[in-house]
């Protein structure tokens, strides 16, 4: 009887198809290609010569996280200066030490971000002038130890878990946000469930200034919640915080945190079971 089976030697491999090969090569290509970096030839977020890879237009940004790095070359300059065009991240990261303007004119989109929309690492910087605008992602912005400072309009909406994360996880720089400018959270669609949960870490504080206005809507917990005070969590208000169409809390200070509504502050609470 004949067998059916060739024997080892003549037994014949398979090899993948050239065309799955070339499919895994072009993954790995997007995946290292999945970010642009910020190299600072001049100050301008509007050209496509200060990010590394060069993308063939700003708009390609729209689909790719950009990196604003912890180190600059020689004569390198951080961004500050653009067009009154808006221009669209997927998500904006801002690494330790790192530095970053927006200026007046200049609106930055940061959407799709799976975790967060934009994220500052310990003694990072983001000043913003003209106007941000997080949606569709986890958290609006986590702030891990770095500064936000805000005298022109932030607004986040439809994100998943939270407005702003303000805690030095980590760090041993203190998370501080400075709001005298225009802050709204949840105003188009959903907070998720804290509009600002600012909590302090085993080795700094968090510390959120309010001088502007502060309006939460559409959470699920609390407006804001203010907690866990060993290391020191303050917030401050001397400007106007109005909380909105909230499902239980509309401002919870506990664990030795402190909350302080200063001389001509205002808080107002709607729709909310308990302050």
């Amino acid at each position: 009887m004949n067998n059916p089976f060739p024997p080892p030697q003549q037994r014949i491999r398979l090899k993948p198809p050239r065309l799955l090969l070339l499919l895994g090569l072009v993954c790995a290509v997007q995946l290292l290609f999945a970010q642009y970096t910020w190299v600072g030839n001049t100050s301008n977020w509007y050209d496509v010569n200060n990010y590394s890879p060069t993308p063939g237009s700003i708009a390609a940004l729209a689909s790719q996280e950009v990196i604003i790095p912890s180190m600059l070359g020689s004569g390198k300059v951080w961004p500050s200066s653009a067009s009154n065009t808006p221009i669209t991240v997927k998500r904006l990261t801002l690494q330790a030490g790192a530095k970053a303007t927006i200026p007046v004119g200049l609106e930055i989109r940061s959407t799709t971000g799976t975790v967060y929309g934009v994220s500052l690492a310990e003694d990072a910087s983001l000043t913003v002038l003209g106007e941000l605008r997080v949606f569709q992602t986890g958290y609006g912005i986590v702030n891990y130890g770095g500064t936000l400072s805000n005298s022109g309009t932030v607004i986040i909406y439809d994100v998943a878990d939270g407005g702003i994360l303000n805690t030095p996880l980590g760090a041993s720089t203190a998370s501080v946000v400075n709001n005298s400018g225009d802050l709204s959270i949840g105003t188009f669609g959903s907070a998720g469930s804290n509009g600002i949960r600012n909590a302090d870490d085993v080795n700094a504080s968090a510390e959120f200034t309010n001088t502007g206005m502060i309006t939460i809507r559409n959470v699920s917990l609390a407006g804001i919640l203010n907690e866990d005070g060993a290391n020191g969590t303050f917030f401050e208000n001397s400007g106007e915080v109005y909380v909105f169409a909230n499902g239980n809390t509309g401002i919870r200070n506990r664990n030795d945190a402190t909350f302080q509504n200063l001389t001509g502050g205002q808080i107002f609470l709607d729709d909310a079971n308990r302050a």
